[in-house]
């Protein structure tokens, strides 16, 4: 017992069991104090607490720890306390210093804690805590259920224990690795005890689509399909509906680290879509420790949260704060989101050889090639319709015509079947084993240990390949390439060979003269001036602040090289940038291609397309990139750097306390969310910034007029009724445009503000929002204010030049083109002169 044998938890008014008194002094406090009223249950003295108090239809934690009686006013509560301390990353002797000042300022008898130790002491009721697993060095197992009193692995005989590097003695007691498994049964009774959380979990129930878009997965097929096959589960909202995560990270900042940790998380689908993929929304449930990431092994981690998955599977009795009754909460696991690696990890596929498509299977379409040393896939014209003219361009492929068919996507059910008598091998040590029986199954490493839940092959998506990881990977291959990255550009001798061997781009084979080899510049080539240019534009990017990170800082001119930019930074160079930076530089091939493949990922992002977004539903809740940054909250949690793992736990504990203490506990004070930067600032000119410095009144042009007033009629949604009406009298008034819709897109944005103005001025009477139409339709006016340095805020740019004006009409950012010098021209003869506005 905390205090020593002859002191207790003192249960008084003014102590709450949180000071430990002897015997004599707790019979003065309880004479002359009386006792806490809201301690019914003596669980700090041995008495255990009934399961009714946990449904007693009230959050058991204003009843059971917190008064109703009201202390000094100036008191804070310990979840504030908590709080502020870890939003500023204080240390434990700091806290306590500012705690004990506060409780001398404070009046006599206050309830404030007097240090941190008092705090961690309180917020300790609501822990739910983690279990310590054992784990085998060389991942072959868990010292748990048969394996719990083993002393050394029975598979590769390592001991249980580590061995101290000096001694070469044995640490009894001090285990080799640990995975920290944060049960899942008892979080999600939690959430059903705080009840602005359990009116949300059934949101999904209401807010089916009813436009045609989809905006949730709860619109997606997989989800559709979930309901169709298992009707009890769907019946009940309350089911949930999770997606898990999981990847390495460098829980160090020493970036030459190889320490790998991999944390695996959940996230719940029942909530709107504002919040599901929310960091305080986001459930971590294992740690796998490092150094070495578990590859192949990871299912001997994922053990105890498969178990769990299956009992929820059937079904858990709790309590459910909203309706004030028990039910049967039931769980499915709908899908995994990872990157490429991870997949075939959870999904027990290859990502590597002949057969690295886990949608193709053994039907993948592989090439080696010989002086590159690598696979290559080419066989993607199989998916184009069979009359598509690409499967007859021979010189623009591989130099053969493709009339295969379609691969058959093999479902759960018969991935299932065919491994049904797979025998796997886990574990860091038996290599031959697992190689005879991969060679035996093919593509197949292992049965995954997701196979083992009861629906899993029922499920027509099982995995998700991250979006976020794949554009990234692609931009970075053509910015090298384009640049000529030393170990980032995909031409290069090999290359040339490769295409020599296949007897295809004649144009682009090596010429050999003597001991030299000259390699004849391709379409996308650059020259060192348009190097120089490329980069010189990235550097000179403007964009708002929070748009992204500061390009300019990864940009060498003088060098022509592009380095350390993050995943974001490529998405959104992929999204919009990079297609207005080559403008003007490249042939219309090249520049074309890379084109497409900007507006192929643009797509990806807006509108349904592809196979899996059907499945799965927008794509921003399929993504890496909500994990990839809460992995980055975890990573800040890390202070003793000998023990990442158990900082982490300790920190996510606290996290939990305090969001659940602050949801749960009546009256509780609760502190506002980070205000953004330089949102105190009101201006009536500027709607959102702050200037930096002071701005002069300018007149605009009538070209700069018709532009912000066009963009903001064809963004505002009052105004979409009278966009399709315009559309339609145009192609009605002139059967020309009826096949154009190029000429009618261009009448129709010339024509179609002085045609609003006129329409609305003849029967605005008859508009409920007839105000907000008529000041669209008079369009802006012709002064704004202009300032030599951009407003901070939503509209800063992150790099600006201190000698040009750059005035701010609206929303939007501009990224200016500077002109090619006069001794070289681009490769169309056309000199850059153009202004991109990002809208």
């Amino acid at each position: 017992m905390l205090g020593g044998i002859d002191k207790i938890p003192c249960p008084c008014k003014t102590c709450r069991n949180m000071n430990h008194q002897t015997f004599d002094v707790v019979y003065e406090h309880l004479v002359i104090k009386g006792m806490d009223p809201t301690y019914r249950f003596w669980y700090h003295h041995g008495e255990e607490v009934p399961v009714k108090c946990m449904f007693d239809g009230q959050p058991f934690c204003s009843s059971s720890f917190m008064s109703d009686e009201k202390v000094d006013e100036p008191c804070v509560n310990d979840d504030v306390n908590e709080k502020v301390k870890a939003t500023n990353d204080w240390t434990d002797k700091s806290f306590t210093s500012l705690l004990e000042l506060l409780h001398d300022m404070l009046p006599p008898n206050n309830v404030i804690p007097k240090s941190t130790y008092d705090v961690k002491k309180f917020l300790k009721v609501f822990d739910l805590g983690y279990e310590k697993i054992h784990a085998c060095e060389n991942d072959c197992c868990l010292f748990t259920k048969e394996n719990k009193d083993l002393e050394t692995c029975p598979i590769c005989e390592h001991s249980r224990w580590k061995v101290d590097k000096r001694t070469k003695r044995m640490k009894r007691g001090v285990p080799t690795k640990v995975l920290r498994y944060f049960p899942l049964i008892p979080r999600l009774k939690r959430m059903f005890q705080m009840h602005d959380v359990a009116e949300l979990l059934t949101w999904h129930m209401n807010h089916k689509n009813s436009d045609g878009k989809m905006h949730h997965p709860v619109d997606s097929v997989s989800w559709d399909s979930i309901d169709a096959k298992w009707p009890d589960f769907s019946n009940d909202p309350r089911n949930l509906r999770f997606g898990l995560a999981t990847d390495g990270f460098n829980p160090f900042s020493n970036l030459s680290s190889r320490y790998s940790c991999w944390p695996v998380m959940l996230v719940t689908y029942n909530l709107p879509p504002w919040l599901c993929i929310s960091k305080e929304n986001i459930m971590l449930t294992l740690l796998i420790p490092g150094p070495k990431q578990p590859g192949n092994d990871i299912d001997i981690f994922l053990q105890p949260l498969i178990d769990d998955l299956k009992l929820l599977w059937d079904g858990v009795e709790v309590y459910d704060v909203v309706s004030k009754s028990n039910f049967n909460l039931r769980v499915v696991l709908i899908w995994t989101i990872n990157d490429f690696p991870a997949y075939g990890n959870l999904a027990g596929c290859t990502t590597k050889g002949k057969t690295a498509c886990p949608i193709c299977g053994e039907h993948t379409h592989s090439q080696w090639l010989y002086h590159s040393k690598k696979l290559v896939y080419m066989g993607h014209r199989r998916f184009l319709p069979p009359s598509h003219p690409y499967k007859r361009k021979k010189s623009w492929f591989d130099g053969k015509v493709e009339d295969r068919q379609v691969p058959r996507i093999a479902n759960g059910n018969a991935i299932d079947t065919q491994l049904k008598d797979f025998q796997n091998f886990f574990g860091k040590v038996d290599k031959k084993k697992r190689k005879r029986q991969k060679e035996l199954k093919g593509m197949w490493k292992k049965r995954s240990i997701f196979f083992d839940l009861p629906y899993w092959k029922e499920l027509v998506l099982r995995h998700n390949l991250d979006v976020m990881h794949v554009e990234k990977n692609v931009c970075e291959s053509i910015i090298g390439t384009l640049l000529d990255i030393n170990g980032k550009s995909k031409d290069g001798y090999n290359a040339r060979k490769d295409l020599q061997d296949m007897n295809i781009r004649h144009d682009l084979h090596p010429v050999e003269h003597e001991s030299r080899v000259y390699l004849p510049p391709a379409l996308h080539t650059l020259s060192k001036l348009e190097k120089q240019l490329f980069c010189k534009r990235l550097y000179e990017l403007k964009v708002p602040d929070g748009y992204s990170s500061n390009i300019s800082n990864c940009v060498s001119v003088e060098e022509t090289k592009v380095m350390g930019l993050k995943s974001h930074d490529y998405h959104v160079l992929m999204q919009q940038l990079l297609p207005v930076v080559i403008r003007g530089m490249l042939p219309k091939g090249p520049r074309h291609s890379i084109t497409r493949i900007c507006g192929f990922f643009n797509k990806i992002y807006q509108r349904v397309i592809d196979r899996e977004i059907r499945l799965c539903g927008p794509v921003q809740f399929c993504w890496m990139y909500p994990f990839e940054r809460y992995m980055k909250t975890l990573k800040g949690f890390v202070r003793n750097q000998s023990h990442p793992e158990g900082c982490i736990a300790e920190r996510y504990l606290a996290e939990e306390c305090i969001l659940f203490y602050k949801n749960c506990v009546q009256g509780s004070t609760r502190l506002d969310d980070k205000q953004r930067r330089n949102e105190e600032f009101n201006n009536d000119i500027i709607l959102e910034g702050r200037p930096i410095s002071t701005g002069k009144e300018i007149t605009l042009s009538d070209e700069v007029l018709n532009l912000a007033h066009q963009y903001v009629l064809f963004n505002t949604k009052a105004v979409e009724p009278y966009i399709e009406m315009h559309r339609n009298e145009l192609i009605l008034s002139n059967k020309r445009l009826a096949n154009d819709d190029t000429q009618v897109m261009k009448v129709h944005s010339e024509q179609f503000p002085i045609w609003l103005k006129e329409k609305i001025s003849l029967d605005v009477g008859n508009r409920k929002d007839s105000d907000i139409l008529k000041w669209l339709a008079n369009g802006p006016r012709k002064t704004a204010m202009s300032f030599s340095a951009p407003p901070r805020g939503f509209h800063e740019l992150d790099k600006y030049d201190e000698n040009v004006d750059t005035s701010f009409v609206g929303d939007g950012s501009s990224l200016v083109l500077d002109d090619i010098d006069d001794e070289f021209e681009c490769r169309n003869n056309s000199r850059d002169d153009c202004e991109g506005i990002l809208l």
